[in-house]
């Protein structure tokens, strides 16, 4: 089988070019892995979203709150658009779309809450929301889309690392918060819109500029994946202590800053590391795998035989893969998934209080950066793992592995309440991310790369009904009746406040997990033949 030569694949993925940078596919994943701590934010909800249910400010109720994370969450999983713009434009002009919208999201939030507090009408903060998150979905795809292009050899790999950076933003974002602004949350927004404008400015060009298929051995591609994962968890694993332990830094003179700023410049030295990669390997060779052909005005990239990036067992259009009882089925597994993960993650700021009391309130920050840790870790786990066993083990498996870590754990919850709430922040963050560490592989593999940003898109849908079910409908509404019938709305401290919402989400996990072995059985032929191809 032969790939076109055609650079421009019409409605495909990027075409598969040689950078005109050396290692230029390393800048591109090291700049778009900046810009995943902008689509990242989409998650730091929970700590600035008390500014909202202040009574002297806009006093909203815990179902209104949550109906502001349903607009971010349905701005960041509706992203047709940015589908089509990559389709038509480039996987540049998607991201530098989002950063637009993501900066004009905060920036407009923050105005709202620092000069018109109390002032404007709900339905504007529900679409600065939405601005914010659509602008995080956008750059999410067209960093996706490119760099599954450029490693077409290790999908599961740049997967799960570029997925793990996403899930590590909040916790990224909670050191910024008690480094240079605890305990103000106001200033806080005007930071997310500074930063999302900030990293487009630096970050697209340079991606425009180096983006290409990577030119290195398959064996040294892997090698610095190795090392990247590695680094990853060394963030994971220091974000978990100080965030754990941010309670007791807290108490030092000035809120702990003189702890909180070295740990931030450390960060940041970690981040500026990760340009390194694009250093050739001593003694490495340029693959040999491409050869290159030259044509007049451009230089693209042939496969001389099979193997390699891998070409699909099936290749549909965007509107073709509508038609598949595959894609509905993965669909399914995504929506109770997803929605099991979005009902804690979006709710926790309340969870905690509600089980642990008043004295789980001032621990919220924290509780949500281990969310945070734990959910980067199951994405880069998955990521690493099925692409480590891909030859074995067919990726839909790692979904209903899943689908049971989550329904155990709201099961656990239900019946065991305020001892589960430290270990449910671990389980839920590695269900729940192990989901995004698989999810774009499994798009391109089992439907093909034709059309990859819509289809995509299509597949994030999941999550917004998902989040829309669990944890508006579900959760949100549950804690109102609870709160209101207790006297104590907005707020609520009893674990009546979700036991429903947990005991529903375990229930529904159930047929969830039988729905994820067909899915597993109706597509083992697609990675069979996959596996087959590899050897």
């Amino acid at each position: 089988r032969r790939r076109s030569a055609n650079p421009v694949a019409p409605h495909g993925p990027p075409a598969m070019t040689k950078s005109g940078t050396q290692n230029g596919a390393w800048w591109t994943l090291s700049s778009a892995m900046m810009m995943m701590l902008v689509c990242g934010t989409v998650y730091a909800f929970g700590e600035f979203s008390s500014v909202f249910k202040e009574e002297d400010g806009y006093n909203l109720s815990q179902t209104k709150v949550q109906l502001l994370a349903l607009a971010a969450n349905f701005g960041n999983y509706s992203c047709l658009d940015a589908g089509m713009i990559i389709s038509l434009l480039g996987t540049t002009a998607a991201m530098a779309y989002g950063c637009v919208l993501a900066c004009s999201g905060y920036l407009l939030l923050w105005w709202s809450v620092a000069f018109d507090n109390g002032e404007l009408p709900f339905w504007c903060l529900a679409v600065f929301c939405f601005l914010y998150g659509h602008g995080c979905g956008s750059i999410d795809n067209g960093c996706t889309s490119e760099l599954l292009a450029d490693f077409p050899d290790h999908k599961g790999n740049v997967v799960g690392c570029m997925k793990a950076y996403y899930g590590l933003a909040s916790a990224t974002i909670a050191i910024v918060y008690y480094a240079i602004f605890s305990p103000v949350k106001t200033s806080f927004l005007l930071f997310l819109g500074i930063y999302s404008a900030v990293m487009g400015l630096l970050f697209v060009p340079l991606v425009h500029r180096t983006r290409g298929k990577v030119e290195e051995p398959k064996d040294v591609v892997s090698r610095k994946f190795r090392l990247l994962t590695f680094g990853l968890l060394g963030f994971a694993i220091l974000f978990c202590l100080v965030n754990v332990l941010s309670p007791f830094i807290d108490q030092l003179p000035g809120r702990g800053r003189v702890v909180w700023i070295p740990v931030l410049l450390l960060v940041c030295a970690g981040i500026a590391s990760m340009f390194q990669l694009a250093r050739p390997a001593p003694g490495a060779q340029p693959n040999l795998e491409f050869q290159l052909q030259d044509t007049p005005g451009e230089v693209t990239l042939v496969r001389p035989a099979p193997g390699g990036g891998r070409p699909t067992p099936r290749d549909t259009t965007g509107v073709g893969m509508l038609c598949e009882l595959d894609f509905w089925l993965l669909m399914l597994v995504l929506t109770a998934a997803q929605g099991a993960g979005l009902m804690f993650m979006n709710n926790s700021g309340q969870i905690l209080p509600a089980l642990a009391g008043h004295a789980g309130k001032g621990r919220v920050t924290s509780y949500v950066a281990v969310i945070s840790v734990f959910n980067s870790l199951g994405r880069l786990a998955y990521g690493n793992g099925s692409e480590a066993v891909k030859a074995r083990v067919s990726r839909p498996s790692f979904l209903v592995v899943s689908l049971v870590v989550l329904t155990c754990c709201y099961t656990l919850l239900y019946f065991l309440g305020e001892p589960m709430l430290w270990p449910a922040a671990v389980l839920v963050g590695v269900g729940y991310g192990g989901l995004w560490g698989v999810q774009p592989v499994i798009v391109t593999e089992l439907f093909g790369p034709t059309d990859f940003g819509f289809k995509y898109a299509c597949s994030n849908v999941a999550a917004l009904m998902g989040s829309f079910c669990f944890g508006t409908l579900l959760a949100g509404g549950q804690f109102d009746r609870v709160a209101t019938e207790r006297g104590e709305s907005p707020f609520c401290y009893a674990p009546e406040c979700f036991d429903v919402a947990f005991g529903v989400a375990a229930a529904c996990g159930v047929p969830a997990i039988g729905v994820g072995v067909w899915l597993w059985s109706r597509t083992r032929w697609v990675y069979d033949q996959l596996g087959a191809e590899q050897e």
